[in-house]
């Protein structure tokens, strides 16, 4: 009977404890969740940051030479029609000679900066004659390049402005530049050279074979009366 009973009573107490047992592990379970999520961290991307790119700056132009006539000529040599008036440049409107600046140009690129006024023209009727300008010439005395204004009558000075390259390709812009000073400027980048003749837009470029540097600069002036009041040179 004990051995029937326990049989009998066998099969509930393995129901119950597989009923228990499920319970059990569905709580460890559930539990044992809990726990995981509590001590999981929440994943934090990694910030990564950007870097802009810098734009390359252009270098800051720097004076190498400066003319100064407030004491004289100094180291300007000043061929006939050529005297310093009042600490300015002056041409009488006679002179066919160009003016050598002190100062020869070792820089690759640089920049000539030049403030004029034309007072004059010698010819009356318009002459091509009439012209000045800045002129740059390698040691052996060949041109590199020649930024002009030329072609000039009387007034209001109708003329034209020229940039001339070693062999003697180049621009040519129509310039009206009247009597007041203007500033003319060149800017050279190793055998390239771009005029600005009087204002702020330019008449192209010019490109020679060879670099444009060492030079030697020139002021020119032909049957012209001219006061120069600043010469510059500067790096870039």
């Amino acid at each position: 009977m004990r051995f029937s009973h326990f049989f009998q009573a066998t099969p509930r107490v393995r129901a119950r404890l597989a009923v228990l047992a499920v319970v059990s592990c569905a709580v460890i379970a559930l539990a044992g969740c809990g726990t995981s999520t509590a001590q999981q961290p929440i994943s934090t991307p990694t910030l990564t940051p950007t870097v802009a790119a810098t734009p390359t700056a252009r270098a800051t132009p720097t004076v190498v030479f400066q003319a100064d006539w407030s004491h004289g000529a100094g180291a300007w040599k000043l061929p006939p029609h050529w005297s310093i008036q009042h600490g300015a440049l002056v041409t009488d409107g006679m002179t066919q000679e160009n003016l050598l600046a002190p100062y020869t140009v070792t820089a690759k690129n640089y920049r000539i900066v030049m403030t004029a006024r034309m007072v004059d023209v010698t010819f009356k009727t318009t002459s091509c004659n009439n012209y000045f300008g800045i002129v740059a010439q390698d040691s052996a005395g060949s041109r590199l390049f020649a930024a002009e204004a030329a072609c000039f009558g009387p007034l209001p000075y109708h003329g034209d402005s020229h940039l001339t390259a070693a062999d003697g390709t180049g621009n040519v812009w129509e310039l009206i530049i009247g009597s007041n000073a203007r500033t003319y400027r060149v800017d050279v980048y190793g055998n390239q050279a771009v005029y600005y003749p009087g204002g702020a837009g330019s008449i192209g470029g010019i490109t020679n074979a060879e670099p444009n540097s060492p030079a030697q600069i020139f002021i020119e002036a032909s049957q012209v009366k001219l006061v120069i009041t600043s010469f510059v040179i500067m790096t870039i």
